[in-house]
């Protein structure tokens, strides 16, 4: 009897990013294993991206091209395509990210020969502005392509800070369910998902990098980095009801730690911009005296300093970050 060949389907979401659409259509369709479909949801685009989308999708019969009558939004958007996707396994593909050679066939590959596990992911390429950098970052959690058992898995993320970009993660197709991408925590559903199926089915891991994630200027901001925080937190009650039989307590655990030492940090980043607007102000009343206008703000952003390091310093221990593998990571990589 022969054997099935596995299949791809590419889910692609986009809005307003005609210009970007070439570069990421062209890696997706130049891959050695191709996709079996390529399924492009424009949401209600205001630019010309639908008519790059048809040209692409002339040339291309695997390109299909689903349009919102009007936009709604990446979670809802990306939810109508899989529940289109027809194929084995599933990537969700940015059209502003571009994947690199062999990804689709190294990871296809390694999921094939280990049917248990329930996503397989690589190294991404993340690069803001001038910065590049990778994540996971070194030392990997396995220097060949493996499977991790859910147990490992779990060991890895709490004790390795193993961290799984979904712009190089595909899924089995037969992972995903009702619970997967659940709605009310926003953009984090994506790797509330990831992890999720990580540490049910256990995660086939390929140590290249296989992905490109571009930051964009406009697309960050102090109050998306709340909103975040926030869905972190909606996402950790999920974890203990909802979806208790997906996530060890040992995880929820840790995961309620990581919120907590998260929202220190932010919160903490907050005292830098308070420090800046009382140093006008107290600028304004020495403004005559010259020597004190130079010292009083160094003294002042050197004692600042000094508290956050201790306040992180504090949070770090009691929140039990502390490990011998941070500290080599830390020192050598």
């Amino acid at each position: 009897m022969t054997r099935k060949l596995a299949t791809l389907t590419v889910v692609m979401p986009n809005y307003n990013h005609a210009h970007f659409l070439p570069q990421s259509l062209e890696a997706i369709l130049s891959q050695s294993f191709p996709p079996s479909e390529v399924i492009v949801i424009d949401d209600a685009s205001t630019d010309n991206s639908i008519e790059v989308i048809q040209h692409y999708a002339k040339k291309h019969p695997a390109i299909r091209l689903v349009c919102n009558e009007r936009n709604m939004g990446p979670a809802f958007t990306y939810s109508r395509g899989l529940k289109l996707a027809k194929c084995d396994y599933i990537y969700s593909a940015s059209a502003d990210d571009t994947v690199l050679p062999g990804f689709f066939e190294k990871c296809v590959r390694l999921l094939e020969r280990y049917p248990q596990a329930g996503l397989c992911s690589s190294i991404s390429v993340v690069v803001d502005g001038e910065k590049r950098y990778e994540v996971p970052s070194p030392p990997y959690v396995t220097k060949v392509p493996s499977y991790l058992k859910p147990k490992e898995v779990l060991n890895c993320y709490v004790n390795k800070d193993w961290f799984i970009m979904g712009n190089t993660t595909i899924y089995r197709k037969s992972a995903l369910n009702e619970k997967t991408f659940p709605d009310g925590i926003g953009r984090f559903n994506d790797e509330f998902t990831i992890l999720m199926i990580s540490l049910y089915y256990g995660a086939c891991f390929v140590p290249e990098s296989l992905s490109v994630y571009n930051i964009r200027s406009n697309s960050y901001s102090a109050n998306s980095e709340l909103e975040l925080l926030s869905q972190r937190r909606k996402a950790e009650t999920l974890m203990a009801t909802t979806h208790s039989e997906y996530f060890p307590s040992d995880f929820v655990k840790y995961f309620a730690k990581s919120n907590t030492y998260l929202e220190a940090t932010y919160t903490l980043k907050n005292i830098d911009k308070a420090t800046n607007e009382y140093l006008e102000t107290i600028n304004s009343f020495l403004r005559l005296h010259k020597v004190s206008t130079l010292l009083v703000p160094v003294i002042i952003k050197k004692l600042v300093f000094a508290h956050k390091i201790i306040i992180k310093s504090i949070l770090y221990f009691r929140l039990g970050r502390f490990s011998l593998f941070r500290v080599v990571r830390f020192l050598f990589y």
